[in-house]
């Protein structure tokens, strides 16, 4: 039995960081894994995507449509679609919720889903689903050490703690930047749903209604968002 997560954002956001820090801190707790990562267009903001598959039997690092258990997004639109074209039933989408918006959308030719889209399609296709925003960060690189604080404290993932998340980064990222890297972690583990912290949000529409989880869905309110890279 394998447990497949996918990891998506677009260029510059920290998708090849966030994924050293999760597959290390898989391996430290005796896992056996294996990972691939995608950069694309990366430097033009395209998208970029990284595959984790964790479990003895796991003998190739691809996930493919319909396998990952798990879908850990650095902005809301990937997260989205790669949630519909990924996501295994009563699949886990986490994302951080920034915008970057496609050429599509800048030049008005498609809309942008807001969070009550994203809930509706995890709703519809029986997903769960949890979004962070931290305020005040100093940097958006940082992002991807908030979004892995809201997984680390969520503990979803077998072996993926806040302690043991803290301890990777803590090894892997170099002096100059450790401590307030740190210190974004450790606000975004401690967050107050309703308070002045982090704002991690479970999906408002995640009641169940009971339909099977469908990938390709050939009718319904379902609004669907096109793999289509930024510019």
């Amino acid at each position: 039995m394998s447990t497949n997560i996918f990891i998506c954002g677009v260029g510059g956001q920290g998708i090849g960081l966030m994924g050293d820090v999760l597959c290390q801190t898989l391996v430290d707790a005796g896992k056996h894994i294996m990972a691939t990562e995608t950069h694309g267009v990366a430097q033009r903001g395209g998208i970029v995507t990284t595959h984790i598959r964790v479990g003895p039997a796991v003998r190739t690092p691809k996930i493919g449509p319909g396998e990952a258990a798990y879908v850990f997004s650095l902005e809301r639109l990937e997260g989205a679609r790669f949630a519909e074209l990924m996501l295994r039933e009563h699949g886990h989408l986490v994302y951080y919720d920034t915008v970057v918006q496609p050429q599509t959308t800048r030049a008005g030719d498609a809309s942008y889903p807001t969070n009550a889209d994203v809930d509706a399609m995890c709703l519809r296709y029986q997903f769960d689903v949890d979004r962070i925003r931290l305020p005040n960060l100093q940097s958006p690189t940082m992002q991807n050490v908030a979004l892995l604080g809201c997984i680390a404290a969520l503990r979803i993932v077998d072996g993926v703690t806040p302690e043991s998340v803290r301890n990777t980064i803590t090894r892997l990222l170099p002096d100059k930047i450790r401590d307030i890297n740190l210190a974004v972690f450790d606000r975004a583990v401690a967050y107050q749903p309703n308070g002045s912290g982090a704002d991690i949000q479970k999906g408002e529409l995640l009641n169940g209604n009971g339909q099977e989880h469908n990938p390709h869905p050939s009718s319904g309110a379902l609004r669907r968002f096109p793999i289509i890279a930024g510019a």
